[in-house]
């Protein structure tokens, strides 16, 4: 068999797995009533779920729900503290101290740039992507802990990160300008 028509069989092959399991996420979000949802790879933060593996986001009104492994976990946005949309060059600088980027990245973005820059100096430029990082309080927990997704779109990590923005309760600290 000609070596073009496997490449165009095994590629077709390909787009109808990937069609068919964007309408499976499509029709679990549609169940949830979610709002927003993306699939997305798990990069760190989800208890027993290894690193690199696939996760389903769905942001409803009133929490995250995040499948992964046949498992689902559920975040209320009173616990998200801190969330953003990060390009992947934006994380990664080579050569640099792992605990200097987390000092920095501290005093540029708060608690999400700490965990950001001490990531970035972590290992040789592997780690590829877009990434949605969400810093939230685990129940009965002071210290933020940290969800970091690969949504391998900036302009999506942004629309999530926007969203789950405007459902933050806004504490009584701020101020809301008219």
């Amino acid at each position: 068999m000609d070596p073009i028509l496997i490449v165009l069989i095994v590629i077709f092959a390909l787009g109808i797995i990937g069609f068919i399991l964007s309408r499976k996420t499509a029709s679990k979000a549609k169940k949830l009533r979610a709002k927003e949802y993306s699939v997305a790879v798990h990069m760190h933060g989800i208890p027993g779920a290894p690193q690199h593996s696939l996760a389903n986001l769905f942001f409803t009104d009133e929490k995250i729900i995040i499948e992964t492994n046949k498992n689902f976990f559920e975040l209320n946005y009173s616990q998200v503290t801190a969330v953003e949309g990060v390009r992947k060059s934006d994380l990664l600088k080579k050569d640099k101290s792992v605990i200097a980027r987390g000092v920095m990245g501290g005093l540029l973005l708060g608690p999400i740039g700490a965990i950001i820059g001490g990531m970035s100096g972590i290992g040789q430029k592997k780690i590829k992507g877009d990434f949605l990082i969400i810093n939230y309080l685990s129940s009965g927990e002071a210290e933020p802990k940290v969800l970091i997704f690969d949504v391998k779109n900036i302009l999506k990590a942004n629309k999530l990160a926007k969203f789950v923005k405007s459902k933050l309760p806004i504490s009584t600290g701020q101020t809301i300008s008219l």
